[in-house]
């Protein structure tokens, strides 16, 4: 669950116990006195709260907050956006939350229009963003399982690559990894999508879509994904949305928005961002282990290629061939490197343990 950079306090305890010995300069034992002790447990309970006090803010801020409907909140339907996502982009989506234990993160990018009055935001590709690394979240109090963070650098330069494609920036995405998480956004997610609202796109629609992989509660092997934006300030509105190919092409020659509304599969992009993910996680020590069963019968990798499979089932053009085909190398290819990475894994704990018995031995 995203979240933005937040000071950490570094508490240090003096180390200092009851029966602990100093030596003065005759070697004579020196005991702390009761007056002394009592100095130190008034800070010691300060200490002791303060620790608690975050904790609660950290549980409270990752609480899951529910979806709200339009029809819950009142709202006329021509002023809450309809989405409609291309299938490969929802695809990247899919490939990126899979690979990984800890959150993924990443941005939307396609147009907005208007159909019969109301407001409609058409996702053409997703860009997966570089983030944060666990070691460096650690290092400011917060957990790469529960939140993630994009770096400024690669925000950059996907703002600059889908400007050069002849679209915006219409959203961001990132993933709830752990099993007992749905789809609900926790009000961290709330907060973020509210900035992104009112302080970075506060002109333009802007979406959140959060994807929920591995939920225990998962019917099959499909992901749950769900799209909202905030409204009054800490209402999660829950958006309806629509996977199309044709549908999204229709729209957008008939609004005449983006590039003369010529929209495809863009496979080569799509192939290019997943092997690049691939060389990136498959050394990951938070990696998923597409090689061991997801439920009973079901390995990681098939789940995988059934979820990506899905999303063209109900779609006839002449490219769900070829997408088809893509999918096939990529999940080949992260079997592949998933297997190798396992295999030098396994040969450095080999060499490790090795080199323990060898020291053991010299010590005898």
């Amino acid at each position: 669950m995203p979240s933005s950079q937040k000071e950490c306090i570094d508490l240090t305890e003096s180390g200092i116990t009851e029966d602990a010995n100093y030596s003065s300069p005759s070697n004579v034992p020196l005991r702390r006195s009761t007056r002394a002790r009592r100095q130190t447990e008034p800070f010691t309970i300060e200490v002791s709260q303060q620790r608690e006090s975050k904790q609660a803010q950290s549980q409270q801020r990752l609480e899951q907050v529910p979806y709200q409907t339009a029809e819950q909140l009142g709202l006329e339907a021509s002023v809450v956006p309809f989405v409609r996502v291309h299938p490969v982009a929802l695809a990247m989506i899919t490939f990126h939350a899979h690979l990984t234990k800890t959150e993924i993160i990443g941005y939307l990018a396609g147009f907005e229009t208007e159909v019969d009055n109301k407001k409609e935001i058409l996702i053409a590709e997703a860009f997966p963003a570089k983030q944060v690394k666990p070691s460096d979240l650690a290092k400011t109090g917060r957990s790469a399982f529960t939140e993630v963070e994009a770096l400024p650098e690669s925000t950059i330069e996907i703002a600059a690559r889908v400007s050069a494609k002849g679209m915006r920036v219409v959203g961001w995405y990132h993933s709830h990894p752990d099993e007992t998480f749905t789809t609900e956004p926790s009000r961290v997610d709330i907060e973020n999508q509210r900035n992104y609202q009112h302080l970075v796109y506060k002109d333009e629609p802007f979406v959140a879509a959060i994807i929920a992989p591995y939920n225990e509660d998962l019917p099959d092997h499909r992901p749950d994904v769900e799209f909202f934006r905030v409204w009054a300030e800490e209402c999660a509105l829950k958006l309806s949305y629509e996977v199309c190919y044709n549908g999204l092409v229709q729209y957008l020659r008939a609004t005449t928005v983006g590039n003369g509304g010529e929209i495809s599969f863009p496979l080569d992009s799509f192939m290019g961002e997943c092997y690049d993910l691939i060389t990136e996680y498959s050394s990951f020590g938070r990696r998923v282990r597409l090689d061991k069963n997801w439920r009973a019968d079901v390995l990681g990798v098939d789940k995988l290629k059934r979820a990506l499979c899905d999303l063209v089932a109900e779609f006839d053009c002449e490219q769900v061939a070829l997408y088809r085909s893509a999918v096939d190398a990529i999940v080949e290819a992260v079997d592949k490197a998933w297997k190798e990475s396992a295999f030098r894994e396994l040969e450095r704990r080999r060499e490790n343990a090795a080199r323990k018995r060898r020291k053991r031995r010299r010590g005898a």
